[in-house]
C-alpha cells in the first residue's frame, strides 16, 4: 500500500434506489469501498436500480484532478460478471469487461472534472449480483501519463482527452 495515502474512509452503502433515474455514489479520497447488492428490494420512497439493456447498474461520481484505480471483488455472489462503461469523446463505451482470470473489471482513470463511471451487470442474468467496489486515489500520479503508466496492462481512461487506452495484446482485458 505504499502508493496509497493511508487515510482510510470506509463507507458501507447498501444501495436500494434513488429519487433520480439512476443510482449514484460519490467516491471520496483516498481509499473508499462500497458494498453493492443488485438484488436488494425496494425501500419505500426509492426506485429500483436503473437498467441499461435490461442489466442493472450504478454510477460512481468521480471528480478532481486525480488518478483513480477502481476494481471489483466478489462478495457473496461467486464471480459476478460486471463491466465498466464511461462517456468518452466518442459516446458511451466499455472501459473494461473482464479482469485477469475472473469476470470483474479493473481500470485506471485520470479524471480532470466531474465524471460518471457506470458499473453494470454484464447482462440481466447478473441482476442479483452483490459485489464490492474499491477505489484508490494513486497519490504518486500527478499527470495522465503517470496514471496510465502505473500498470500498462490495465485499461486506462484519460479524462483530459476523453480516450480509452488498452494495454498490450496480453493485457488483462
Amino acid at each position: 500500500m505504499s502508493n496509497y495515502l493511508k487515510l482510510i474512509l470506509v463507507v458501507v452503502f447498501m444501495v436500494c434506489g434513488s429519487a433520480f433515474s439512476d443510482i449514484r455514489q460519490t467516491i471520496m479520497p483516498y481509499f473508499h469501498w462500497l458494498y453493492v447488492d443488485f438484488a436488494t428490494s425496494t425501500i419505500s420512497g426509492h426506485s429500483e436500480y436503473a437498467t441499461d439493456g435490461g442489466a442493472k447498474y450504478l454510477e460512481l461520481a468521480l471528480s478532481g484532478n486525480a488518478c483513480y484505480d477502481i476494481l471489483i471483488e466478489s462478495a457473496a455472489s461467486p464471480n459476478p460478471d460486471l463491466i465498466y462503461r464511461i462517456q468518452t469523446s466518442s459516446g458511451e463505451q466499455t472501459l473494461d469487461d473482464d479482469g485477469a482470470g475472473h469476470l470483474q473489471p479493473r481500470a485506471l482513470l485520470w479524471i480532470t472534472g466531474p465524471t460518471l463511471l457506470k458499473v453494470r451487470a454484464y447482462s440481466s442474468s447478473y441482476n442479483t449480483a452483490d459485489f464490492l467496489v474499491y477505489s484508490y486515489i494513486q497519490t504518486t500520479a500527478t499527470s495522465a501519463t503517470d496514471c496510465g503508466n502505473i500498470d500498462i496492462y490495465r485499461p486506462f481512461y484519460n479524462g483530459a482527452t476523453g480516450q480509452i487506452v488498452r494495454g498490450p495484446a496480453n493485457s488483462y482485458d
